[in-house]
């Protein structure tokens, strides 16, 4: 239902986690559906979705203002911190991630490198093996951002993997690193 809803979600099946959108294509829900990410429960996991193994792209996430997220911290090669995925933080699992505004997220990292402020996906940190299939489409990214000590990327998406992109506006996003849009 429309409303903001103050949470850090962490999916670990295939489900639709969707907006009133899925039901009538009204995209005035998309601006009034909102999760903020912006109190955290844990400061290390404050990504506003973390999508975990158990997922792939029938798992669905339709029609929300994703906003205020932090980022979550993982280990990548065993030794090197990163801080990605401000919205959605995808590691090791899938999903379709379609039709949304992902707005106003940051990664910051003053300890290591930060990347995917809006979105990010990342291999499986023990193994360095690649995410399964994601799609990301119909979204709109932006206002997000990224900043590290060692280095940053993609403060709308930073992406691994095998995935679809398609027909999104990716905008006014920044990074303190090379990639400001995408990487």
């Amino acid at each position: 239902a429309e409303g903001t809803y103050f949470e850090n979600l962490v999916v670990t099946k295939k489900i639709t986690l969707a907006s009133l959108y899925l039901i009538d294509q009204d995209t005035s829900h998309i601006s009034k559906t909102i999760i903020d990410g912006g109190t955290p429960s844990r400061p290390d996991s404050a990504s506003v979705i973390l999508v975990l193994p158990g997922t792939d792209t029938t798992t669905v996430i339709k029609g929300f203002t994703i906003q205020n997220g932090k980022g979550t911290a993982i280990t990548l090669g065993g030794t090197y911190p990163y801080i990605g995925g401000g919205g959605i933080e995808i590691i090791a699992g899938g999903a379709t991630i379609s039709t949304n505004m992902i707005k106003n997220n940051s990664s910051q990292n003053p300890a290591g490198y930060s990347d995917g402020g809006g979105i990010t996906v990342h291999p499986n940190p023990e193994t360095n093996i690649a995410p399964i299939p994601w799609i990301i489409e119909n979204n709109t990214i932006t206002g997000n951002t990224v900043t590290s000590r060692d280095g940053s990327d993609g403060g709308g998406l930073t992406l691994t993997g095998r995935g679809r992109v398609v027909n999104n506006v990716i905008k006014n996003n920044t990074s303190s690193g090379q990639a400001g849009g995408v990487a």
